[in-house]
C-alpha cells in the first residue's frame, strides 16, 4: 500500500514511508 503513495505522491509520501 505504502509504495504505491510514493508513486503518487514520490516527495510528501517518501517522506512518511521513510
Amino acid at each position: 500500500m505504502r509504495h504505491w503513495n510514493i508513486k503518487s505522491n514520490p516527495a510528501p509520501k517518501l517522506v512518511s514511508v521513510n
